[in-house]
């Protein structure tokens, strides 16, 4: 197998992972991205309605964090009205965020939007 001509090695460890807004120009779609609590609402790009827009959650500062015997499993989920639930379960009971004072307890989301 031959190798690229180009080949870059990314760094996991450096730097924050990057939340914004992104547009192609004339072609009508937008991509934001960023960091959400428990209870709030997935945001939509200024100009797009919901049925122009797919997007998703996923785990991101929300561990259970200190009794790995209990852990259950962290959550990151939406309801149809794009209200997030962002925790975990620990002995069978939800809880918002994390109990880790070293991290937010927010979930990350990705919108992506066309007209």
């Amino acid at each position: 197998m031959s190798e690229p001509e180009v080949f870059h090695v990314p760094d996991w460890h450096v730097g924050q992972c990057q939340s914004g807004t992104w547009r192609k120009s004339n072609s009508g779609s937008t991509v934001i991205t960023g960091r959400i609590a428990n209870g709030q609402q997935i945001p939509l790009p200024t100009g797009f309605s919901a049925s122009q827009c797919s997007w998703s959650v996923s785990n991101a500062e929300n561990p259970q964090g200190w009794k790995p015997n209990y852990f259950a499993g962290s959550v990151a989920t939406y309801d149809a009205n794009r209200i997030v639930k962002c925790g975990f379960y620990d002995e069978y009971n939800f809880h918002k965020g994390t109990f880790r004072a070293d991290l937010t307890g927010k979930c990350s989301y990705v919108v992506a939007c066309q007209n």
